[in-house]
């Protein structure tokens, strides 16, 4: 297991004591302020022409364990600027892909808040009205289609997995605030995956997040950051200072009544043979694999096994393997002529050269490979239903399909949990409020649902619109997650 600990930890910035002030003020001078890198090395301040953004952002996955967010932007584009084949002075530069970044200033301050950081999906002029649309999405699309590597990783804590995943998307250690994990997976077989589901799984076995925040931080909350550290449980929205209006819903498809978890967790089983070329003598030397070799000849040989292995050890003479001149094992011993001309194992798959060396024809009468295979280990299927809510709704489901969760308490918590969180017909919130820039999905804040009745609630998704009426927010909202009696909080800190 890995012990090193490299990656550095920010905590979350919050914004100077006058900044939240001027967003407090009963009257508000909003200042956008958009920044695009056109040409990959300095941004350029293209606040002058901004006019509108529309944004949202909302917990993803199962069980919201990452999060995803996107933003449209209308900009004056009288001028042509951002029209390709106009003359722009940046007519080079555009072009999908481009880095930005959104920030917001109140009143007399200079002090900017991040909203958003992403890059340029689509640019969109249109020429009747002068607008151009930039379409953009947050830093989750450069990982989403990124391969993860067909790797195996045993004993490594979640954190470590992700940030190798978050290397292999070519992120660099700026990049990235991950907390130590609590979780200690035993194997992580990657197979034929893509980095941004395969960092989900590995957030899910925690029972945390990992979501690139406003800045465009990849960042992983622990399972006990997540349960315990809710950033805004002080703040309270009620009528009298910033909320305009709640409502409530009651739709089928939010209520979850029953909650399984299915994992199939693996681990060492130890060196052993784990693939045989057979009986040699009711095989066909012709057509079976590794069973005759000409005379100077050498077969390859791709062998797919029922399991990913490591290590592999290279085949050894005689321990491994025989050869001779007759399939039945007599005749002259050739064991001496054969040698491994190509050795490439990975994962659950060999490739192999096996070289005949001798000028005769040989048989190998015993050929076997020896690994140690990382087996299925456990079968866990945690279930729990809540008979009450499936009397007044019916059944309603989730499944939790995830061979990385190996810890069957947990299981049991999280399912548990997730009931608990959605049984209710009443279980989707929403407010329209007066915007407070520094509120995110995941949050939780006290809702004056109506006069003198306070609750908790857990930001699920949130939309907000900068215009020239201001900035407005529309909150929805979920139960929040349970907080256990001790808290202990675990984060990785950069030493210099």
């Amino acid at each position: 297991m890995t012990s090193t600990q490299t990656a550095k930890s920010r905590a979350r910035i919050w914004p100077p004591a006058t900044f939240q002030t001027e967003v407090e003020s009963t009257i508000r001078q909003v200042k956008p302020k958009l920044e695009i890198l056109w040409d990959g090395m300095i941004w350029t301040d293209e606040s002058i022409y901004f006019l509108s953004a529309q944004g949202d952002s909302a917990l993803g996955g199962i069980i919201g364990e990452n999060m995803a967010s996107q933003i449209d932007i209308e900009v004056d584009n009288t001028s042509k600027r951002f029209t390709s084949g106009s003359g722009s002075p940046i007519d080079s530069y555009l072009k999908p892909r481009a880095k930005m970044r959104l920030s917001v200033s109140f009143g007399d301050t200079s002090y900017y808040m991040r909203l958003f950081t992403g890059y340029i999906k689509a640019i969109s002029p249109n020429r009747m009205t002068g607008i151009c649309n930039l379409h953009c999405f947050d830093n989750t699309q450069y990982i989403l289609n990124k391969p993860a590597g067909r790797k195996l990783y045993t004993d490594k804590r979640s954190d470590e997995l992700i940030e190798i995943l978050a290397l292999e998307a070519g992120l660099s250690t700026d990049d990235y605030d991950l907390d130590i994990g609590e979780a200690i997976i035993p194997v992580c077989w990657v197979g034929d995956r893509y980095v941004n589901p395969m960092m989900s799984d590995i957030a899910v076995a925690e029972r945390g997040r990992v979501f690139f925040d406003e800045s465009g931080i990849l960042r992983f909350w622990n399972r006990t950051r997540l349960h315990s550290l809710p950033p805004l449980t002080t703040l309270t929205l009620t009528y009298d200072n910033w909320l305009k209006n709640v409502n409530y819903g009651i739709a089928e498809q939010n209520i979850k009544n029953r909650c399984t978890v299915l994992a199939k967790p693996r681990a060492s089983a130890g060196v052993q043979v784990v693939w045989t070329n057979g009986d040699v003598q009711a095989l066909s030397p012709y057509t079976d694999t590794l069973v005759w070799i000409p005379a100077l000849g050498t077969q390859y040989a791709f062998i797919q096994l029922e399991d990913p292995c490591d290590p592999y050890i290279e085949p050894v003479a005689t321990t491994d393997y025989t050869a001779n001149t007759a399939a039945d094992g007599s005749g002259d011993d050739k064991t001496a002529f054969i040698s491994i001309s190509e050795w490439s194992p990975h994962d659950d798959t060999v490739f192999l050269g096996v070289s005949n060396n001798s000028t005769t024809d040989v048989y190998l009468t015993k050929f076997q490979i020896r690994a140690n295979p990382l087996k299925v280990w456990r079968w866990i299927r945690v279930r729990y239903k809540d008979e009450y809510s499936i009397s007044l709704y019916g059944e309603q489901e989730i499944n939790i399909e995830n061979d990385l969760i190996t810890d069957e308490g947990l299981a049991s918590e999280m399912v548990y949990e997730e009931v608990s969180r959605r049984r209710d017909g009443k279980n989707r919130y929403t407010a329209d409020i007066i915007g407070i820039p520094y509120l995110r999905c995941g949050d939780v804040v006290n809702v004056e649902m109506d006069t003198g009745d306070t609750t908790s609630n857990m930001i699920d998704k949130l939309d907000w619109t900068l215009d020239e009426n201001g900035f407005i927010q529309t909150l929805t909202f979920i139960a929040p997650y349970s907080i256990p009696q001790t808290v202990n909080i675990q984060a990785r800190a950069k030493i210099s």
